[in-house]
C-alpha cells in the first residue's frame, strides 16, 4: 500500500486522492514503528513473568539473545519512530527543519538498518535462533510431549565457546567420517539382504 501510494503522488495533483495517500502512508509509518518496538514489551514481560521450560533452542545464551533482540529492537524502533515522527510534522519546502538533513536522512533511512543486518550477521542470529527440522510441538527437543517422557533428541544446545571458538576443518572431517561410516554400515545391510 505504502508504495503504490508513494508512487501515485508523483503522478496526481488530486487534492483527494493525495489526502487519502497520507493517510496510508501516515498508518503504514506508525504501523511500522509500533512493529518495530512490540519485542521490547513482551520481551520484558516474558523476563518478569518467568516460565519454567526446560525446552532450549539455537545456541549461545539466553541472556546473549536477550541483549540481541533488545539493542536490535531500539536502535529499529529509533528509526522507525524517527520516520513515522517527521511524516506527521509537514513542513514547507522552502523551509526545512533539523531533521530533513541528509545526515539524518542517511543515518535514519539506511544507516541503522545496515547496523542491524552487521549485527546479525557478526553474532549469527541464524545459529542462536533456530528451530531445527522435525518439531512438532511443545517439548520436541526437552524429550517430553504431553508430559510423557520421550526419547531425547540429539540435538543440543551449544554455549558461546562452542559457537565462536569452533574448527570448521575439524567439524567437516567429522561429518564426513560420519556420512561414510553410514554409506558402509547402509552398504553392508543391503548385501546381507541379497
Amino acid at each position: 500500500m505504502i508504495i503504490v501510494c508513494t508512487i501515485q503522488t508523483f503522478f496526481t495533483r488530486d487534492q483527494h486522492i493525495l489526502q487519502i495517500d497520507r493517510h496510508v502512508s501516515l498508518f503504514g509509518a506508525t504501523y511500522f514503528a509500533v512493529a518495530a518496538f512490540v519485542p521490547i514489551p513482551l520481551l520484558v514481560l516474558r523476563v518478569v513473568i518467568p516460565i519454567r521450560s526446560t525446552e532450549k533452542f539455537g545456541q549461545g545464551k539466553t541472556q546473549t539473545k536477550i541483549a540481541i533482540l533488545l539493542f536490535s529492537s531500539a536502535l529499529l524502533t529509533l528509526g522507525a519512530a524517527f520516520r513515522a515522527g517527521i511524516a506527521y510534522i509537514p513542513r514547507p519546502i522552502n523551509n526545512p527543519a533539523w531533521y530533513h538533513s541528509k545526515a539524518c536522512f542517511y543515518i535514519f533511512n539506511f544507516t541503522i538498518e545496515w547496523i542491524v543486518v552487521a549485527l546479525y550477521a557478526i553474532v549469527r542470529v541464524d545459529r542462536r535462533f533456530i528451530i531445527p527440522n522435525g518439531a512438532h510441538g511443545p517439548g520436541s527437543y526437552s524429550g517430553q510431549v504431553d508430559g510423557a517422557k520421550e526419547k531425547p533428541n540429539t540435538f543440543r544446545e551449544l554455549n558461546e565457546e562452542d559457537v565462536f571458538d569452533d574448527q570448521p576443518g575439524e567439524q567437516a572431517t567429522e561429518k564426513k567420517d560420519d556420512v561414510e561410516a553410514q554409506q558402509t554400515s547402509l552398504s553392508s545391510a543391503s548385501v546381507s539382504a541379497h
